[in-house]
């Protein structure tokens, strides 16, 4: 416990006569004498308040010594620290708890230990108020430790170096403040000046950093972007010490956040880590900045069109580096600098519209181009089909006449000769055929003749008809197909091209002495047909590929064989009109596994005349092209 005790300025004199006068202490005297010598020429109230505390030492001895300016608020007179005598910048509860009853009761109050059952002498303190022209200026407070009480000279000494102190530091807070108001003014009009001739967000930035860092020291500058649609917040600029988890571009929600308050009060907080665990417990984010050394922050809002847009942060290494003028500084300078963040974003936003519209300018205009590409191509894949089929009928069936030999007079070298050229030609019409069904998908030409037949029949036919193709390469195919009818409504012509489409696939792309598979079922209304092959495989990033039109995979087998990669395409578009799917399963050097479906099968045979599928269905035997890429 200790001793309150509060006592009046009591008259007294330095002169050495009259009645009452008091003897005057030398040590006193030559302080008196110092600080008439030494306060005049000080410039800066901390330059002032150290030359006091060296001289005032002699006359009040002390151990710590701290003085803090006045200032009036809207809630009342507040004390901003200006001077510590041990350099710490921050003083102890104690301390600014004195110093506060002080400010309030305007009169000088010292508090004493109690000794107790003999104990030495503990911590005195002193608190004396800066008074100049009946104002109030600051309030000093001196520290002694190991001593009982100061005495009454120490006390008057106090007073009356304190009354000195008082009308220079009166001088020197006027003076510097009418110093920092014209840097203000410059450095206001210089921000201003930047911000509102660029329009890039990070000269921007970068110019008005190096600015404000004239009127505010700080370690680490950041402005937050607020997005109020999500909750969230976005470091947007940072510029000073690295705190890890809080670098440009990172998000995080504002609930519980010190930018919620920013947000809700609509108006600038001070923060500062005298208390750092209560910091911590009400802002858990902010272990990070206290981690990193950070003692104080300044928060204020980006105000545009009476909306909160951002937040401009402003950190210090230093123990209470702000004050509640700082915190008015920084928020007339978020004025300034929100207007611009807005108007910048609002350019960046037309700029990026701008490229869009020219994007989708250009886009409008590589679409026509591959629009009227598209009908050429039409045009062309329809003219050649159409140009080429007569013709090249005529020239196979001629081929056909010469190589039955009626009159047998060609020699072996000349039919093997009209061999190759019947091989060739049906291959080219094949690929005619492929031409011509490609322009008729394309054009939405292209159309199924349904009609009921009986399937089982025509998946055998198909079955024995590529005989010929398996036994040149020594393969053999396994069927297994149900051994009842399947009466369907489909495209008769179109199923066999699909089956044949993915057997010839099987042959082509498998190894001499190899087994293709094919297991046909019906599920309802389903025909599912599978042809498996014991090949080179596709690769799986070339599944999707190997359905659209002209792909085939840039690879030696597949180069080795012919095909122009319609087949799968047509294939495809097949299953599909028919209400189907055909899916691939298959990995390389483990062949691969078709499957496709189709609707349309019969609960029955249907009544009247029953109709098997038509003599002329013929397999596409020598079908070499697909689009396999195997």
């Amino acid at each position: 416990m200790a001793d309150l005790i509060a006592w009046p300025a009591p008259p007294h004199s330095r002169a050495g006569g009259g009645a009452g006068a008091m003897k005057v202490n030398p040590a006193i005297e030559r302080t008196f004498s110092e600080l008439a010598r030494t306060i005049p020429r000080m410039a800066t109230p901390t330059e002032l308040c150290t030359a006091f505390a060296h001289a005032v030492r002699r006359a009040v001895p002390h151990d710590r010594f701290v003085i803090s300016c006045a200032e009036a608020g809207d809630a009342g007179d507040r004390l901003t620290p200006l001077f510590y005598s041990d350099g710490s910048g921050a003083s102890s509860a104690a301390l600014s708890s004195l110093a506060a009853a002080v400010l309030k009761s305007r009169r000088p109050i010292m508090r004493a230990p109690h000794a107790r059952n003999g104990a030495g002498p503990g911590v005195c303190r002193m608190g004396v108020p800066l008074l100049a022209g009946g104002d109030l200026v600051g309030v000093a407070v001196f520290e002694a430790r190991r001593t009982a009480s100061y005495s009454a000279a120490q006390r008057r000494a106090a007073l009356d170096t304190g009354a000195v102190l008082a009308g220079a530091l009166a001088r020197a807070i006027a003076t510097e403040a009418l110093r920092r108001l014209e840097r203000e003014r410059v450095t206001l009009s210089e921000i201003n000046r930047v911000i509102s001739s660029a329009v890039d967000l990070d000269d921007v930035y970068e110019h008005f950093a190096e600015e404000l860092q004239k009127l505010l020291q700080f370690d680490r500058i950041a402005i937050l972007s607020v997005d109020h649609a999500s909750g969230t917040f976005t470091v947007t600029y940072v510029s000073g010490i690295h705190i890890p988890g809080l670098e440009p571009g990172e998000t995080f929600t504002l609930q519980g956040s010190p930018a919620e308050t920013v947000i809700t009060s609509r108006a600038g907080m001070l923060l500062s880590d005298e208390d750092p665990e209560r910091l911590v417990s009400q802002y858990p984010r902010l272990a990070y900045v206290v981690a990193a050394g950070i003692h104080s922050v300044i928060a204020v809002p980006l105000m545009s069109r009476n909306e909160v847009i951002g937040i401009l942060r402003i950190s210090s290494k230093a123990p209470n580096a702000y004050t509640p003028k700082d915190l008015d500084l920084a928020e007339r300078v978020g004025a300034l600098i929100a207007s611009t963040v807005a108007n910048a974003e609002l350019y960046r936003q037309a700029m990026h519209l701008a490229e869009e519209r020219e994007l989708r300018a250009r886009l409008d205009a590589e679409n026509r181009e591959l629009l009227r590409i598209d009908q050429v191509k039409r045009r062309f894949f329809s003219l050649v089909s159409h140009e080429l089929k007569t013709p090249l009928t005529t020239m196979v069936a001629f081929a056909d006449v010469l190589a039955a030999n009626r009159d047998g007079n060609l020699t072996p070298r000349q039919l093997n000769h009209l061999q190759v050229m019947q091989r060739n030609g049906r291959r080219l019409n094949l690929l005619v055929e492929d031409l011509f069904d490609l322009a008729r998908i394309e054009t939405g030409g292209f159309k199924l003749n349904r009609r009921e037949f009986e399937a089982r029949k025509i998946l055998e036919e198909q079955v024995a008809s590529f005989a010929p193709i398996v036994e040149r390469k020594e393969q053999q195919i396994v069927a297994e197909i149900p051994e009842r009818d399947i009466w369907i409504e489909a495209d008769a012509d179109r199923l066999v091209q699909i089956v044949s489409n993915l057997l010839s696939n099987a042959s082509k792309y498998s190894p001499n002495g190899s087994k293709i598979e094919l297991r046909a079922s019906v599920d309802g209304e389903r025909l599912t047909v599978t042809v498996r092959d014991h090949g080179i495989g596709i690769q799986k990033k070339h599944h999707r590929d190997i359905f659209t039109a002209f792909f085939r995979a840039d690879n030696e087998e597949t180069r080795a064989a012919p095909g122009t990669g319609l087949g799968l395409f047509i294939t495809k578009t097949l299953v599909e009109l028919h209400g189907g799917q055909i899916e691939v399963d298959s990995e390389p050097g483990q062949g691969t596994t078709m499957s496709f479906y189709v609707r349309g099968v019969l609960a029955a045979a249907p009544s009247g005349p029953q109709t098997a599928a038509p003599a002329q269905l013929r397999p596409r035997l020598e079908f070499l092209d697909a689009a396999s890429t195997k």
